[in-house]
């Protein structure tokens, strides 16, 4: 799946959440989450985005493009600001929409 320049990406590292079932990945699955123009879903990832790119704080939004991210104590939420694609993460769930 090809993926705009615009894309947000959010990595947990832990967590207890039971991700979907991987389709057609030979690397890390379910502790990645993105969001672009098209879609948000689960990432098939051989890297990480800790300590590459700044945390987002409690209490703190940032955005990249059209996509909106902001940041609770109970989890992150991603969304493109046009076509309302997103992601809510936490250590306990997550959510697609």
């Amino acid at each position: 799946m090809a993926r705009c320049r615009h894309e947000a990406r959010c990595d947990i590292l832990d967590y207890t959440y039971t991700p979907t079932s991987a389709v057609e990945c030979d690397l890390a699955w379910g502790q990645s989450l993105s969001v672009d123009f098209e879609e948000s879903g689960f990432v098939c990832a051989g890297d990480t985005v800790f300590g590459s790119y700044p945390v987002l704080d409690y209490d703190h939004r940032t955005q990249i493009g059209k996509t909106i991210c902001a940041s609770e104590a109970s989890g992150v939420t991603c969304f493109h600001n046009l076509t309302g694609s997103g992601f809510f993460l936490s250590r306990d769930a997550y959510r697609i929409f």
